[in-house]
């Protein structure tokens, strides 16, 4: 086994060998000075499988939501998406490593109609094959938080509590595509 030294960005983040590109990844935690990183199998649309090797969230972890949560099950890896949609240990959707509310309002910061927020919902839906994404397209959450964003974008306070998610250009891109092809 060879040990390599890599330095982190001011995110934490790091970038990994080549073999670790377009992988599912699993972190254990061990302390604030160890991490042991292993790729992971994906089996079944809902990971099932990787979900078998995390452990359960205590009820502090539960109740602290979606920001905390410290486990993710990949449901749809970027690649196939141009997004990730992942589900937290307690079951709550994220896109894009954001809660689907952030997500949203992140949407309606940058413009996004709430008729394109819904089709975009769709459009992910079939291609990660998440249904709980379309399922969602049709609630009325989706008209709150990208009007929400909308405010956030003219300096106006949000009917609801939370943060926007910060989608960068690229994204945005990838995503008008995805909705334009349909």
């Amino acid at each position: 086994m060879a040990t390599q030294i890599r330095v982190t960005d001011a995110k934490a983040q790091l970038t990994l060998p080549l073999a670790f590109a377009n992988s599912v990844v699993v972190l254990e935690i061990r302390s604030d000075e160890e991490i042991i990183l292993r790729k992971a199998t994906v089996a079944g649309r809902d990971g099932a499988v990787l979900r078998s090797l995390l452990p359960n969230p205590t009820d502090d972890e539960e109740d602290r939501g979606s920001d905390v949560a410290p486990c993710e099950v990949p449901v749809a890896v970027a690649g196939t998406a141009p997004v990730a949609v992942t589900r937290t240990s307690g079951g709550r959707l994220k896109v894009d490593g954001h809660a689907l509310t952030s997500f949203l309002k992140g949407l309606g910061f940058h413009g996004w109609t709430v008729s394109d927020a819904r089709l975009l919902l769709r459009r992910l839906a079939e291609v990660t094959e998440v249904d709980e994404l379309a399922a969602v397209a049709d609630k009325s959450t989706v008209g709150c938080q990208v009007g929400d964003g909308a405010k956030m974008r003219r300096g106006e306070e949000p009917n609801h509590p939370g943060e926007r998610a910060p989608l960068n250009a690229t994204t945005l891109a990838a995503l008008r595509q995805l909705v334009s092809d349909e």
